[in-house]
């Protein structure tokens, strides 16, 4: 994931946030993208495994990664309620 990416991202300006947004192949593991913005924490929360998610930028950009797609997982950002992911 490129940092000017990031930024259009956040800007609202990328015209396919999808693309960066959700769970991705990486090499050899899954990340999942997830722009909280305001948020100081985002968990992801697979099959009853929690997976911290590092925030990549301040704006409220997170990534997790993870060793397996995750086929049916939630979010949980800043200790709330588990919410899914519209990506």
């Amino acid at each position: 994931m490129t940092k000017p990416r990031v930024e259009q991202l956040i800007a609202g300006t990328n015209g396919d946030p999808f693309s960066i947004l959700g769970p991705h192949l990486d090499g050899d593991h899954w990340a999942v993208r997830v722009f909280a913005p305001g948020a100081s924490r985002v968990e992801v929360l697979v099959e009853g495994s929690v997976h911290a998610a590092e925030m990549l930028d301040a704006a409220g950009f997170f990534c997790a990664r993870l060793q397996d797609h995750p086929d049916d997982y939630l979010l949980r950002i800043d200790g709330g309620d588990e919410v899914a992911d519209p990506y």
